[in-house]
């Protein structure tokens, strides 16, 4: 009897002290314990018959404890949790103003820091690194002014939590977005080598064009039709780049055929002649020309001659100098190749006009224009100038 009854004691003594188990009733017999009486949820009435199978010679518990229905029996925990929550958010107040003071300063000293001149200057970043080092130290910034506020506001499970997550998201980020963490990385080491600028025409991989812009994923040509054509600056960095701007002058070619009896020494120099006499040819280097081969009914010839590319244009000159070369070689009497061709004849009474072609009516030539071709400089303007997205160059 005395061992039930402090038992009986003990047990109410317990759940005087739990705010939503005091109209617990307990009673007590050969260890069998009888909970009766009302308490706030499903949930309080499992903890109250936990606590008493805990109590030593405690061989059965009886629940009997009762969940009131009422809406302001159910709504009371929560308006509790409510008033415990505003409690402790009231407490950390000045903890949470020291915090926020925290993380608004590293964030404003990381901008600062990023706009300054002086470390740009003795860094002598390319256009996009120093956009890529701004970013980072705005970043950096933000998260020490962030992890500072947590660890005052002793949030260090947070703080680890955070970067926890972090590196897993970096990680899946990593393989998720590695072609444009690629064509980035690849901008940067453009931008930082510089093998083109704006307006230079350029050749990567049978893709020719002006470039008109760099960004931090592609390069946007115009190409020779005006077309836009954006290739991936990780393309660019991997493949074989000429650069035609880099070099103002640049050498051309024309190539022509003569017959087997022709005398190469005189046709080379009636060629040579033409293209000296061309506007727009420079005379250093000066032109020359070789036998390029022997065929069975012809000979190859090639004339190489250089040209300025601010001042002229390469189709143009290119196809002026094919004139004046056919022009020449008319005028000396140089013949070129024709087909040649087996006629076998079977009626012989079939007279044959075997008398020589009429030659052709000379034309007077005419002056042509082998200025420098700016068709696409308006299209290549129009990009350049357009803001849609940033231009690294």
């Amino acid at each position: 009897a005395e061992e039930s009854t402090a038992l009986d004691a003990r047990l109410e003594r317990i759940f005087q002290q739990i705010p939503s188990m005091k109209e617990v009733q307990v009673s007590e017999a050969e260890g069998v314990v009888h909970l009766q009486g009302k308490v706030t949820s499903a949930e309080v009435a499992d903890k109250a018959v936990a606590l008493a199978e805990k109590q030593d010679g405690v061989v059965w518990v009886r629940n009997d404890l009762s969940v009131p229905l009422g809406v302001e029996n159910r709504l009371q925990p929560a308006i509790d949790k409510i008033g415990d929550i505003g409690s402790t958010v009231l407490a950390y107040l000045p903890l949470l103003g020291i915090a926020l003071v925290v993380f608004l300063v590293f964030r404003w000293l990381g901008r600062w820091i990023a706009e300054r001149q002086w470390w740009t200057k003795r860094l002598k970043l390319s256009s996009l690194g120093l956009v890529l080092a701004r970013r980072v130290i705005r970043l950096v910034g933000l998260i020490v002014g962030l992890l500072l506020a947590l660890e005052i506001l002793d949030a260090t499970a947070i703080v680890g939590a955070i970067l926890g997550i972090a590196g897993v998201a970096g990680i899946a980020l990593g393989f998720a977005f590695r072609n444009i963490v690629e064509n980035y990385l690849a901008g940067i080491m453009l931008s930082a080598r510089n093998p083109f600028e704006m307006g230079d025409f350029i050749e990567v991989a049978g893709q020719t064009g002006k470039v008109a812009r760099l960004t931090s994923r592609d390069t946007v040509l115009i190409s020779p039709d005006g077309n836009h054509i954006r290739l991936p600056n990780s393309f660019i960095i991997s493949q074989e780049l000429v650069n035609y701007s880099r070099n103002p002058q640049r050498r051309f070619e024309v190539r022509v055929g003569a017959e087997p009896n022709t005398d190469l020494r005189a046709a080379l120099a009636i060629g040579l002649d033409a293209l000296n006499g061309l506007d727009g040819v420079l005379a250093e280097p000066a032109p020359k020309g070789i036998v390029e081969a022997l065929g069975d009914s012809t000979v190859g010839i090639v004339f190489y001659a250089w040209l300025d590319q601010r001042n002229n244009d390469l189709l143009k000159l290119r196809g002026e100098a094919t004139v004046r070369v056919k022009e020449a070689f008319d005028e000396h009497q140089v013949a070129m190749p024709e087909p040649t061709y087996r006629i076998i004849n079977v009626d012989t009474s079939v007279d044959i006009d075997n008398s020589p072609p009429s030659p052709p009516k000379k034309v007077q030539s005419q002056v042509s224009d082998v200025s420098r071709d700016d068709s696409l400089d308006k299209t290549l303007e129009e990009e350049i100038n357009s803001k849609d997205e940033e231009n690294l160059l």
